[in-house]
């Protein structure tokens, strides 16, 4: 006697044979509606622009911007702005070389606006340059370092007018943040730390906080954020020994220096190696808390 199964259309008895279907259905309904989720979301537009050259540093990199959707449609709005470091990294047409790709930047986002989960915002993709550690790292130590404060100047003083004059950007602290990871976590959170009249929402993922001896608590125990920025730190189990641990340190001196977690402060810990991968897995989080609705 054939076996028979319980199925919940209604009150009847199914073979066996109905239910492979029915997970079969579903095995391939799924992906399409993802897809479709995809292919109905409005989309922003990147945008590249000139060659951008640093009087501060020397040097010049490229920049690439993402506008939110219905850019265009809305001349009289203005837009956060988040300025997040190795743009070659950032969004999903950048070419790259990183074993994780993209952080596929432009694609969340669309996402997350359509779905209202998040205000429509600016990206400024900052590309890195040859010398990216002399300008993420705050210190100077095993003659690399020390430029992070030139760097946020280059920021500050020579990039973000150029933005301001072109797109419709809102000013201020509560609407420009800075967004990185490794190096670009760390040289975020310093950013946010030194020029919170500027900086007010960061997002810093897997800080290299280990570098020149944890110097960046050295910084944060003399600083005086007024006002006190946003602050989203993340880290990966899997990204080295004492990675977790000094960022752990970190949640804990943020938290003793005035941050209130789960308020201006945002400490997440899980699974995830040190890549691309895993930031962009982690982004929506980071969005959603700086700049969510």
């Amino acid at each position: 006697m054939q076996k028979r199964y319980f199925s919940f259309m209604g009150n009847r008895w199914a073979y066996p044979k109905r239910i492979q279907l029915l997970v079969v259905f579903v095995a391939i309904a799924l992906p399409v509606f993802e897809g479709l989720r995809q292919v109905l979301v409005p989309r922003g537009f990147v945008v590249s622009l000139p060659v951008f050259h640093s009087a501060t540093l020397g040097n010049d990199r490229q920049i690439a911007v993402y506008l939110p959707p219905n850019y265009y449609r809305m001349p009289q709005s203005r837009f956060d702005v988040l300025y997040m470091q190795d743009g070659q990294n950032v969004f999903t047409t950048t070419p790259t070389y990183t074993q994780g790709g993209n952080w596929h930047a432009d694609e969340i986002a669309d996402i997350l606006i359509g779905e209202h989960q998040i205000r429509p915002l600016i990206i400024v993709a900052i590309s890195s340059t040859a010398q990216r550690a002399d300008e993420y790292l705050p210190t100077r130590a095993y003659d690399q370092g020390g430029n992070a404060r030139l760097y946020t100047e280059m920021i500050v003083k020579e990039l973000m007018p150029i933005i301001n004059r072109r797109f419709r950007t809102n000013i201020g602290p509560k609407h420009t943040g800075a967004c990185g990871s490794s190096f670009g976590g760390l040289v975020s959170l310093y950013m946010g730390l030194t020029r919170p009249d500027v900086f007010g929402q960061v997002g810093s993922c897997s800080p290299s906080v280990w570098w020149d001896s944890s110097s960046i608590f050295r910084l944060l125990a003399n600083v005086r954020a007024n006002p006190r920025p946003r602050v989203w730190i993340d880290i990966g189990t899997q990204e080295g020994d004492g990675m977790a641990q000094g960022v752990e340190k970190l949640r804990e001196s943020l938290s003793a220096k005035g941050w209130s977690l789960g308020s201006d402060l945002m400490f997440v810990e899980e699974a995830g190696e040190h890549n691309e991968i895993a930031w962009r897995r982690r982004f929506p989080r980071v969005l959603r808390f700086l700049f969510g609705n």
